[in-house]
Parts: C-alpha cells; sequence; structure tokens
C-alpha cells in the first residue's frame, strides 16, 4: 500500500504552525482532531476527495471563529495546503504521484 508522505509532512506542517498561535490546549486539541482527520484520509491510497475537502471546510470555520493573534496567518497556510494537496490528490486520481 503506498504511503504518501508528501501529503502526510503537509499536514504536519499545519500542526506545527498551529503551535504557534498559542491557542488554550482545549482549542489546539479540537483543531489537532481535524488534522488528525485529514492526515488520516490523504497518506494513503483510500481517501475520498469529499471527505477531505469537507474537513478542510470544517477547519477554516473553526479556525474563523477564534479570536487570536496569528490565527490569520494561519489561515493562509491552511489555504495553501489545502490548494496544494487537492493539486496532488488530483494527480493521483489520473495515476501520477
Amino acid at each position: 500500500m503506498p504511503y504518501y508522505e508528501r501529503d502526510a509532512k503537509a499536514i504536519a506542517k499545519l500542526h506545527s504552525e498551529l503551535g504557534k498561535i498559542g491557542l488554550p490546549l482545549v482549542r489546539v486539541r479540537k483543531l489537532n482532531g481535524i488534522l488528525n482527520a485529514i492526515e488520516m484520509q490523504v497518506e494513503d491510497e483510500f481517501v475520498n476527495r469529499e471527505v477531505v475537502d469537507a474537513l478542510f471546510a470544517a477547519l477554516l470555520l473553526a479556525v474563523e471563529s477564534l479570536n487570536a493573534s496569528g490565527v490569520q496567518d494561519f489561515m493562509r497556510h491552511v489555504e495553501e495546503c489545502r490548494s496544494s494537496t487537492a493539486k496532488r490528490l488530483s494527480m493521483r486520481a489520473v495515476g501520477g504521484r
């Protein structure tokens, strides 16, 4: 079974960026839960594109509700990750890696 390390590392970077915001632990745990779900979807060949899109949308909604410095930068990172992940998933769908 193929493991898509590049996609997993992209999500790991979001985990790291999230830690820089300085949110209370309970908020970080909730957002990490969504990030973990995204990572589980994109790291192997059994990916459901609609689920990935919904999880990224959920992450953005959860982040938008936060009132903390650094949130806008994190949202920019999420959007970049979402876009690059979508491109890689499209490449996978046509047989690329």
